[in-house]
């Protein structure tokens, strides 16, 4: 685990994952709104391995019993996250394809290295 500054868009997941899960569209959102011209598959992905590496996220599914963590490795998560969103044909398709959930650690990494 780094102790590296949050860029702006790890920054804003953590943000919106300390108060509840957020779903996949909205990380997709803060990619386009956060850098219009990049590639937001290549953004989202960036962020997610980013969290997902320092242990600061985790991805998985909601569902009416709450939050349930994918027992994928980080790497496996990304691969069925990137599989699923080849496979979508639209947004509404990608929106709900994972969830994110901050963990104990990324809700304490907002205040201790929330400015990038």
């Amino acid at each position: 685990m780094s102790a590296k500054p949050l860029s702006a868009i790890e920054r804003e997941i953590l943000r919106a994952g300390s108060d509840d899960w957020v779903p996949l569209l909205d990380v997709e959102m803060l990619a386009r709104r956060l850098d219009p011209d990049a590639d937001p598959l290549g953004a989202v992905e960036a962020a997610l391995a980013a969290l997902l590496d320092d242990e600061l996220v985790e991805l998985g599914d909601v569902s009416d019993g709450g939050f349930f963590a994918w027992e994928d490795s980080p790497d496996g998560a990304l691969n069925r996250l990137r599989t699923e969103w080849r496979k979508g044909r639209s947004q509404d398709d990608r929106a709900f394809i994972c969830w994110v959930n901050n963990t104990a650690a990324g809700d304490a990494a907002v205040g201790n290295r929330g400015s990038a």
